[in-house]
């Protein structure tokens, strides 16, 4: 009786580790802090996790409101592409997981352990945030269905902040009568639109500034009569240059009267 109890509780070891492995290999959320530590000491051996911006708001800032595609690689570790990674952010949302990446529990992980790089997209929260920490981990696999071999990554943090431009204009718009539209599509790679609407005839101005206030396009003055317009923008300077990627202002002046908007040129 003693050996058949023995047994029985050996099985049930057996199947417990069987059903952690296959949940890790499936996603693992709340080790963002931590790491992975069930696959070994974090950062014990190479592994490295990057995580990087498309536009890049760690750089510029993200715009409240705007979508972002985070990409998320683990290098180095075991010979091979198979890992996870475990990422959150303090504020917005991660949504729209590329392959072999899912959303879970607000966070981002690994939906199989047959890749070590993914994407998924965040949508920056609104104007009342100032800034946001992601947190991430990552891990190295070799595959042989254990924990012994791995390789898991250190913890990372990485702050952003809600872009700020230097470009002071003031807005002396009257509600409802003038009006500008936010450019669509936006972020945008080759070209945007830019509507506003005026309620009387008048002289239209439209400029484009970059994030240090230089203005990089602009339109002659118009003498244009009420109604709604639009203008189509291929993402070029007035030397006919394409920009590079970044946070751009666009600014449309009617009869002394000013509204601005930030567009995003993602290539």
């Amino acid at each position: 009786m003693r050996k058949i109890i023995t047994l029985i509780f050996l099985g049930g070891v057996i199947l417990a580790a069987a059903g952690y492995l296959m949940s890790s290999s499936t996603g693992k959320t709340g080790q963002t802090e931590a790491g992975c530590t069930c696959h070994g000491t974090p950062g014990a051996g190479n592994s490295v996790i990057n995580l990087t911006a498309n536009p890049d708001f760690f750089a510029g800032g993200y715009v409240p409101g705007s979508s972002y595609t985070l990409t998320i690689n683990v290098t180095g570790g075991p010979v091979g592409n198979r890992g996870g990674f475990n990422l959150k952010a303090s504020h917005g949302t991660l949504t729209n997981p590329g392959a072999n990446a899912k959303i879970s529990n607000s966070e981002a992980t690994h939906s199989n352990s047959n890749a070590r790089s993914w994407t998924v997209d965040w949508v920056a929260p609104d104007a009342m945030v100032s800034s946001v920490v992601f947190n991430y981990a990552g891990n190295a696999v070799n595959g042989d269905g254990t924990t012994s071999g791995d390789d898991p990554t250190k913890m990372q943090e990485k702050a952003a902040q809600k872009a700020v431009t230097p470009l002071q204009i003031q807005d002396h718009s009257v509600p409802d009568k003038f009006a500008v539209l936010q450019n669509y599509p936006n972020p945008f790679n080759a070209n945007t639109n830019i509507a506003y609407r005026i309620d009387r005839p008048g002289e239209v101005h439209i400029g484009i500034f970059d994030i240090n206030g230089r203005e990089v396009f602009q339109t002659k003055n118009q003498h244009q009569n009420s109604g709604l317009y639009h203008i189509n923008w291929d993402a070029k300077n007035d030397e006919g240059f394409a920009l590079s990627s970044g946070i751009y202002i666009y600014q449309v002046r009617f009869n002394g009267l000013s509204k601005t908007k930030k567009l995003i040129l993602a290539r």
